[in-house]
Parts: C-alpha cells; structure tokens; sequence
C-alpha cells in the first residue's frame, strides 16, 4: 500500500511469520526499511533535448511526485525480496533486526542488494 504523501524520507515495514520446523509453533515479527532519497542527475533527462520553456511549478512538483512514487515502489519490492531471500537461504527469523537503514553504493541509488539487511552485517 502507498503512502498517502512521500517525501525523501521512506519507510517500508514488511511482516513475516516463520518456525523452526513444522512441529514447532509459528513466530511472527516485523523489520522497518529505512532509506533517505538522494536527489541526483537523472540520466534519462540529460539525453532528452532541452524543452522550449522552463516547466511550470505545478509539472515540476508532478515529476518530483512521480520520480518518489517510483522509487518508493522499487524500495518497498527490495524490502520484501529481501526478506524472502533470507528465509529461502535458510537463516533464522529470530535474527532479524526491528530495523535497517538501507545503504545504496556510489551512486547513491538502490541496487539489488540494498535492502540485503544480513548480507551488511556480515560483511562490513
């Protein structure tokens, strides 16, 4: 579900629900995705010719809200990836941390392994 305003500062929450093995009860938790937008040069409009007028405040403002939607629905895809992807290697969910501050690479863009919350604990 969308957030009804998005800004640069984004929140994604995913539950889940795991057991240790199929006798054992189901245990269930939650972990917050943190990500801070960093507005960049958008490639794409660098290779657009140049428009005639300067866009008004109201399409700028529209662009700004469409360019957040994206991102914010490409975020919130990492963040439930990435928490399936840790159950299917065969990680334990008691592990989880409540929260994690998802960290982009020299771009300061989202990449495939941003969200890869256990993959940054072991490495750094």
């Amino acid at each position: 579900m969308h957030p009804f305003s998005l800004t640069e500062n984004m929140r994604v929450r995913v539950s889940y629900r795991w057991r240790q093995s199929a006798e054992e009860d189901w245990n269930s938790g939650s972990i917050l995705f943190k990500y801070k937008v960093r507005p960049g040069v958008d490639r794409y409009a660098l290779s657009q010719s140049k428009p005639k007028r300067k866009p008004s405040a109201r399409k700028l403002a529209e662009d700004r809200e469409n360019d957040l939607r994206r991102e914010w629905e490409h975020f919130e895809k990492l963040a439930h990836w990435s928490v399936r992807d840790y159950f299917r290697a065969g990680h334990n969910g008691a592990d989880i941390p409540d929260e994690f501050e998802v960290k982009t690479g020299d771009s300061d863009h989202l990449n495939n392994f941003s969200a890869d919350f256990w993959e940054r604990s072991r490495g750094s």
